[in-house]
């Protein structure tokens, strides 16, 4: 009696829910690109990765997130926009996948392994490389960031967020402000204005008023004072402050 050679694609999905749940953070990361149905089995699981950092750099063509989970090897995966798909790279190992979009398949994953991270990341870093050169493909992106993470419920913990000052209205009110502790905000070498778009709005949202550290280097910020009033710490560089703001931040002290 011949018996068929079963491959895992083949396996019950409790075989295959039983195998994933054994594997490390570097295996899981490959599973949704494997197969339509491993990636629902993956989703279904809900397992939390534990991730401890992200990092995110956006260039030309090019989107590269860096993930370190706890206890586990580190990840480090580079989407490459093609004219007919995505290069999707790890290491010394890559994958073609034709007609794909590098955006979308780097939000899907991005997604996948943030939904269900339960602590806090300690840091999540945003860099966005020739912000201007690319500023249309920069929204977009942008834009289908702030929808993933906006359709994580509850909203994703950060310790301190890292990010340019051009994205900062699009992801700062994404991220849960009970824990969002310090904000770093990195100008660009191409940045002809030394301003935070919609910053009246900014500074308005609870994540801003919770914020207990801020850090702003490498260009002049320009804001009232009186929203800088209930940081504990600041490392900034103001475009001007009056004799009355001076006073001001006197008596806070």
């Amino acid at each position: 009696m011949l018996c068929k050679k079963l491959s895992i694609a083949d396996m019950p999905d409790l075989v295959c829910e039983n195998i994933f749940r054994q594997l490390d953070f570097r295996s899981l990361s490959t599973i949704p690109h494997l197969c339509k149905r491993f990636q629902n089995v993956f989703s279904a699981l809900q397992l939390e990765i534990h991730l401890e950092s992200i990092t995110i750099t956006i260039g030309s063509y090019c989107i590269n997130i860096y993930m370190d989970p706890y206890n586990d090897w580190t990840m480090d995966i580079e989407y490459h926009q093609k004219d007919n798909g995505c290069l999707v790279r790890s290491g010394n190992s890559e994958k073609f996948l034709e007609d794909e979009n590098s955006t979308r398949l780097f939000c899907d994953d991005f997604g996948r392994n943030v939904r269900n991270q339960k602590k806090p990341l300690k840091m999540l870093r945003l860099n966005l490389e020739n912000e201007f050169e690319n500023e249309n493909d920069n929204a977009k992106l942008l834009g289908s960031l702030q929808s993933t993470l906006i359709s994580r419920k509850p909203l994703l913990k950060v310790d301190e967020l890292s990010i340019s000052s051009t994205s900062i209205s699009s992801i700062l009110p994404c991220i849960d402000s009970k824990s969002l502790k310090k904000l770093a905000i990195e100008g660009s070498s191409d940045q002809i204005q030394d301003e935070i778009t919609n910053i009246d709005e900014i500074v308005q949202l609870e994540q801003w008023a919770n914020l207990e550290e801020l850090v702003a280097r490498d260009f002049f910020l320009r804001i009232p004072v009186k929203f800088l009033r209930h940081f504990s710490k600041i490392d900034v560089s103001l475009k001007s402050i009056s004799a009355m703001d001076l006073c001001d931040l006197k008596n806070v002290s």
